[in-house]
C-alpha cells in the first residue's frame, strides 16, 4: 500500500490533535506513546459499539469516515497528500487495524 508510514503519521497526529487524547502522547514521540495514542484510538472506536454489523475492517473504515479524529478528509487534500482519494478510507483502516492488532 502506497503511503503506509504517511497514513500512519496522519493517524497519529489526529489522535494527538484531541482534547482528551493521553498527554504523555502529545509531549514526546516515541514507540511507547505511539502504542499508547493508537490503544486510546482503539478503546475509542471499540467504545462506538461497531462490532456486530460486519467485518472489523468496513466497520474502522466507516469509523474513520466519520472523522473521529483530525485528519484530511476532501479528496484534493488527500491527492495533495499523494494518496489516492478513493482507497484513503480503506487505507487508513488498514494501517489502523495493523498497529493495533499486532
Amino acid at each position: 500500500m502506497k503511503g503506509q508510514k504517511l497514513l500512519r503519521a496522519l493517524i497519529l497526529n489526529g489522535i494527538r490533535s484531541e482534547e482528551d487524547s493521553p498527554k504523555e502522547c502529545k509531549k514526546h514521540h516515541s514507540e511507547e506513546t505511539d502504542f499508547i495514542a493508537f490503544q486510546w484510538a482503539l478503546n475509542d472506536f471499540l467504545k462506538e459499539g461497531r462490532l456486530y454489523k460486519r467485518s472489523l475492517h468496513r466497520e474502522c473504515k466507516e469509523w474513520f469516515e466519520g472523522l473521529p479524529m483530525a485528519i484530511p478528509y476532501w479528496d484534493s487534500d488527500i491527492e495533495e497528500l499523494g494518496l489516492n482519494s478513493e482507497t484513503y478510507w480503506s487505507d487508513l483502516a488498514t494501517v489502523f487495524l495493523n498497529e493495533v492488532c499486532e
